[in-house]
This record gives structure tokens, sequence and C-alpha cells, in this order.
């Protein structure tokens, strides 16, 4: 759940002054709505600036209600036709991430491939070139800034509570 995945954040760097404090800078714009009725699922995508560039975040919501009778959250997905959703409740909804940034490749992809929490293949295996210690010394999966962001505007939206 987006939850968990905020708390790993926290806690597996509680010193940082980047990721979830550098995320207000960060800009999203042009959403993507892909639903899936018959999976029950929902992924969005949308684009991120920060400093200057450009990335591609996406989210995936699992067990997506889109039954709710003309009553909930609307939004005209890229087939041009318009859903309505029953809002996402992030707390008991399984999501998977995917952004282009090298804080989420290099730090996360990996983590979250392996709890189920990646949307799509893992990045390939890298070798490591230096002596640097590991940049998640604690394996766990977790979100980069843009993903923070990208959560609050969509609960600004109330697509998810």
């Amino acid at each position: 759940t987006y939850p968990q995945l905020y708390t790993n954040i926290q806690t597996a760097f509680p010193d940082t002054r980047k990721r979830q404090h550098e995320a207000p800078k960060v800009n999203i714009t042009n959403f993507k709505y892909i639903p899936f009725q018959t999976k029950n699922t929902l992924q969005i995508k949308a684009t991120a600036v920060s400093g200057g560039n450009q990335y591609s975040p996406m989210i995936q919501f699992s067990n997506v209600n889109y039954n709710t009778g003309g009553r909930g959250v609307t939004f005209t997905a890229v087939d041009g036709s318009e859903y309505t959703i029953k809002p996402i409740q992030l707390s008991q909804t399984t999501v998977k991430v995917r952004c282009d940034c090298l804080d989420f490749h290099y730090r996360f992809a990996t983590w979250n491939y392996n709890d189920g929490s990646l949307i799509g293949k893992p990045p390939p295996l890298n070798r490591k070139k230096t002596n640097r210690p590991p940049v998640n010394p604690a394996q766990v999966p977790g979100l980069c800034k843009h993903l923070v962001k990208f959560f609050t505007v969509l609960r600004r939206y109330r697509i998810v509570t």
C-alpha cells in the first residue's frame, strides 16, 4: 500500500533532506488515466517536472470500484470515455509504482519488484564499480519525490483518500 511505501522511506532514510521533503517542488501535469475495468485496475501516468528535468511517474491501483451508480470521481481516460470510480482508499489498496528518475531506478526499483510493487520489469542488475556504500542498505521498496508528489496531487483531486 502507499502508506507502507511511504513509511519505508521515512524509516530507512530518517536523516534525508531529499525525497519527501523535496516533493513540494515537483510539478505534476499531463495525467493519462488507463482503466482496466475487467481487472478492477486503474493505471495513471503523468509528467513530473523538477529541477528543469522531466520524468514519467506511474501508479497502478488494484481493486478499483467502477460500479458507483454515477457517484464518485469522474475522469476522462485515454480512450476518450468518461469513467466514474469510488475514491481509492490508499490504506486498503495495493499499489504498483514506477518512475524513470535515477533515484527510483537505483534506490528502489529492484526492491519494489521483489515485493510486487513495481509496474513492469525490474531494471538490469548493476555491478558495483566503486567502494561507496549501498544506496538502499535496508533494501526497502519505496518512492521517489515524483511519486510522493503524484500521490499528493491525486489526493487533492479526490481520486485517492
